[in-house]
């Protein structure tokens, strides 16, 4: 039997390849988001809302001296509810000095050491303050509080002394609070800050270095005030003679 050829068929010419549109780009990852939304049960959210929530933040400012205490305000910017998941104080490495701030009857051995009431030995009540966890700050609202002394003792007080405060949120939203995790673990927003204090005459003063030493300098460079005061005098103790 004749079999019939069949013809080899014919490559067709590779056509070149043009590189993706922007437009179209953008459209892909609009579809992509849309269906992430849809997933999540966000469709509905207005985008501005969203826009104002990865936006949003939770801002800390110092008030005043409270007493012994110190009064703070935390101000949520966002649109949502956040929900503190950690609020703590820590002090960084440093020499601390402590100033009486009324008469005190001290004992003094023959050795020529002093012993205050109480003991020489000071904690500082701060460092345990952790009354604001799982606490909620309302959307587009403040929460005023107060932080803990720095001294346990009511006669004393520190003469400077740098503080850390560190503090996180995430929404109180579940959905939300999903979204916020897998965000903040692409680095695509925040949702944690530390903010460093220089505490002087009883004033809680931020802090542009995380050297204790540094920035007890420059505060005491920029208020003459403070560079009258004991904290001030030691740095020019310390400070070498001018040539």
């Amino acid at each position: 039997m004749k079999q019939k050829l069949k013809k080899r068929p014919q490559k067709k010419k590779a056509q070149p390849v043009s590189s993706p549109k922007l437009s179209s780009l953008l459209a892909k990852g609009g579809s992509r988001l849309k269906g992430l939304l849809l997933a999540l049960g966000l469709i509905a959210v207005v985008p501005t809302a969203i826009y104002e929530w990865v936006t949003g933040e939770i801002s800390l400012a110092y008030d005043k001296a409270d007493g012994r205490a110190y009064a703070f305000t935390l101000t949520n910017t966002s649109p949502v509810d956040q929900d503190i998941t950690s609020f703590r104080i820590s002090l960084p490495k440093q020499n601390l000095a402590y100033i009486t701030t009324e008469p005190v009857l001290a004992t003094t051995h023959p050795d020529g050491t002093t012993t205050m009431p109480g003991g020489n030995s000071i904690w500082v009540p701060a460092a345990e303050f952790t009354q604001l966890d799982h606490q909620t700050i309302p959307a587009k609202s403040t929460r005023s509080f107060d932080i803990p002394p720095l001294s346990s003792r009511a006669y004393a007080e520190p003469d400077a002394m740098m503080v850390y405060v560190h503090y996180a949120w995430t929404p109180t939203n579940k959905t939300l609070a999903l979204l916020a995790r897998w965000s903040m673990a692409l680095h695509l927003i925040v949702q944690e800050k530390t903010i460093r204090y220089v505490v002087l005459r009883n004033v809680w003063n931020i802090s542009p270095t995380d050297d204790p030493t540094e920035a007890l300098r420059e505060m005491c460079r920029d208020d003459d005030q403070a560079d009258k005061g004991p904290a001030c005098a030691s740095l020019h103790k310390k400070a070498p003679a001018a040539l």
